[in-house]
């Protein structure tokens, strides 16, 4: 029975254990949200740890900020290479058929002998 019931609400969201709150329970009254002030006291030494988490995040945002531009200057330099490597190859193709429709022209049809 147990399996059956697991397996019928497998795509449902889990159920929480604590009680629902109805309207009758809060009596008018909005639920308690707790705020980051209430969790954390304010004392000079977290002021001093949480300036020092402020800073080293700028630092980390400053650093994936140059990676992301130096991997968007390699990018463009391989695009780059890829664009002349296939023009390049255009060009040899062009030049191939060319030679090729030329010997045709001087030799009759090459594929048929």
């Amino acid at each position: 029975p147990d399996f059956a019931r697991r397996w019928r609400n497998r795509g449902a969201a889990p159920q929480s254990s604590a009680p629902v709150r109805t309207d009758s329970d809060c009596r008018g009254a909005e639920p308690k949200r707790r705020v980051m002030a209430e969790l954390i006291p304010p004392t000079r030494m977290n002021l001093t740890l949480y300036k020092g988490k402020k800073k080293a995040a700028q630092k980390g945002y400053e650093l994936l900020k140059k990676k992301a531009d130096a991997l968007k200057v390699r990018f463009r330099d391989i695009a780059k290479k890829i664009f002349a490597a296939k023009s390049e190859m255009s060009e040899a193709c062009s030049t191939s058929f060319f030679s090729l429709t030329q010997a045709e022209y001087a030799a009759g049809d090459i594929k048929s002998k």
